[in-house]
């Protein structure tokens, strides 16, 4: 995203606090998530599991998402920090944390083109790489894109220019879980542990506050959900 106080506007409470998504991300992450843990686009909510985190560090680029910032389950068992930083921007130290996170975080990286977001998906995921121990663990959860959605892919690029330009709206761009493998990989990432979960509730839209109507949600509101290990 372009602009830092784009998601100001955002109302994260449309989500809910007991969602069926929220309790299958921390059900699924128990232990997986540990050590020194760097959250990417944190944003308000944290879904996973912190309570093997020994230290948590925050990303945003909204002060509002993190002046707000919850813990679903509770708070990790350890000091909480957050900087408001872009997570392709930020310098941290390389090899200092075990655990990084980019929870719904990838399709806001969206920008210009299919390729253009590609390469800022693949930077973000390098410096994933980068900031991980040998042998830590990049979690990532994503909106997993469907075959009923390639005519908006298709259209990408001047779908994005023209919201951009007069709606002021940045466009996500969502990627299938083939194509989030294949970008892991590039970034030097190995093993990879994946699933595809359906999300059969409704969700809102934390900007316009539209959800899916019923009858699209099975085919469209699928999260994939991913575990890569950087090679020891």
């Amino acid at each position: 995203m372009s602009d830092p106080t784009y998601f100001d506007g955002w109302s994260t409470d449309l989500y809910g606090e007991d969602l069926l998504f929220q309790r299958t991300i921390h059900r699924l992450t128990g232990g997986i998530v540990r050590g020194a843990v760097l959250d990417l686009g944190c944003g308000s909510r944290v879904h996973y599991d912190t309570s093997r985190a020994e230290r948590w560090l925050g990303l945003d680029v909204s002060q509002a998402m993190l002046d707000d910032l919850r813990f679903f389950g509770g708070p990790p068992p350890c000091r909480v920090e957050t900087r408001r930083a872009s997570c392709l921007d930020i310098e941290l130290p390389a090899a200092s944390f075990d655990t990084v996170c980019a929870i719904f975080l990838l399709h806001h990286l969206g920008q210009d083109s299919t390729r253009r977001s590609r390469a800022r998906v693949v930077a973000l995921l390098a410096k994933a790489h980068r900031l991980l121990r040998p042998g830590g663990t990049l979690l990532i959860a994503e909106n997993a894109a469907r075959a009923l959605e390639w005519p908006y892919h298709l259209a990408y690029a001047p779908l994005y220019r023209w919201f951009h330009r007069h709606r002021a709206v940045e466009l996500p761009h969502f990627w299938t879980r083939r194509q989030l493998l294949a970008m892991a990989r590039e970034a030097g990432f190995g093993e990879a542990v994946l699933a595809e979960i359906p999300i059969r509730e409704r969700i809102a839209n934390p900007m316009t506050g539209i959800a899916l109507p019923p009858a699209l949600i099975d085919r469209l509101q699928r999260m994939t959900l991913l575990v890569l290990e950087r090679p020891a």
